[in-house]
């Protein structure tokens, strides 16, 4: 997971659903959100919120955390 630091969370939306084998249709369907949206988050052009990060991090099978670091799930 180290070589996740140091990427932006588009990125690692991007590289984790490509090495899940996804394309962001089926990432779209899996978030019930659309592959318009999902193409937004990758390029960075929309900021996504917790939900959708939420969202994702589960249609992904990982931790939110390893997406956006900033998030703490041990408070």
């Amino acid at each position: 997971f180290k070589i996740y630091q140091h990427m932006t969370i588009p990125e690692k939306i991007t590289q984790i659903r490509e090495a899940r084998g996804l394309t962001k249709k089926s990432l779209a369907d899996l978030t019930g959100t659309s592959r318009s949206r999902i193409y937004r988050i990758e390029k960075g052009i929309e900021k996504p919120g917790l939900d959708i990060l939420e969202r994702i991090a589960k249609a992904l099978d990982c931790r939110v955390d390893l997406i956006d670091y900033r998030i703490d799930l041990n408070p």
